[in-house]
């Protein structure tokens, strides 16, 4: 929705291909800012899908790599999202996938957050 409404706004500013396509990336790559200025509320409301979290009903959370896919000779061989996984006290599970790859601040902000329930897979 946020994507179709950005897309309109490039095209109707009539900036041409690249100069669109430097502005759709500039904005994504900034785009989790808004949320620090953002309350709770407002968070929870911008989507139905959204959750609240509290780390001290979390009992696992894990987190696995987003597995890199390879180039050779014409064909692809195709990776895989990562895996990130909350588990609640009441055992529920939370699923998600993402595409980030291993980096080493990763790793580090996730174990500062999440301490010994981290489960962290490269």
């Amino acid at each position: 929705m946020e994507n179709q409404r950005l897309s309109q706004s490039i095209k109707s500013s009539g900036k041409g291909f690249f100069k669109g396509s430097a502005e759709m990336m500039r904005y994504w790559s900034n785009y989790y800012k808004k949320y620090y200025s953002m309350g709770t509320d407002a968070i929870m409301a911008e989507d139905t899908a959204n959750r609240l979290l509290y780390h001290n009903n979390l009992t696992e959370v894990y987190f696995s790599c987003q597995k890199e896919g390879t180039y050779d000779e014409g064909s692809y061989s195709g990776g895989s999202p990562g895996k990130l996984h909350f588990t609640l006290r009441n055992g529920e599970k939370i699923k998600l996938t993402h595409k980030e790859s291993n980096k080493k601040a990763n790793k580090e902000i996730l174990a500062s957050l999440y301490g010994v329930i981290l489960k962290y897979r490269r």
